[in-house]
């Protein structure tokens, strides 16, 4: 819908646009920033530790 060129493509490319866009940021949300909200607030002592673990382990893949 996002590339259609056809008849009515004017109407559906600005809704293709915003449910692509959110898809992505809700998937960035998911895998990278609950992860480390959950780490922060799991356990208060050792943040550093285990956040800087969990970067490292983004970092080999």
């Amino acid at each position: 819908m996002a590339i259609s060129t056809g008849e009515g493509a004017e109407v559906q490319r600005p809704l293709a646009t915003v449910v692509i866009g959110g898809l992505l940021v809700a998937t960035f949300l998911t895998l990278f920033v609950l992860p480390v909200l959950y780490i922060m607030f799991q356990n208060k002592q050792g943040f550093s530790k285990k956040i800087s673990s969990f970067l490292l382990l983004l970092r080999h893949h």
